[in-house]
């Protein structure tokens, strides 16, 4: 899955997306709930795109970018 991520959005977005995680609380496992971002989730198609456009980061953290963006 990380293959495919590579041919689809490239170097830069990869690292923009685990940059990303820093911002999400949630993501980092500091939340009520459970949930802490694994590997394996991180590259599945959908919640890769999510996290490369900060649909995961804290309220007031801008962030993120699309592939449209470069």
């Amino acid at each position: 899955m990380l293959n495919a991520r590579y041919k689809e959005c490239g170097l830069e977005q990869i690292v923009q997306a685990i940059e990303n995680i820093k911002n999400s609380s949630f993501l980092k496992g500091q939340s009520k709930s459970d949930f802490i971002i694994t590997f394996d989730w991180l590259v599945r198609p959908n919640n890769f795109i999510k996290v490369l456009e900060g649909n995961y980061n804290d309220r007031g953290v801008q962030g993120g970018t699309t592939k449209q963006d470069n």
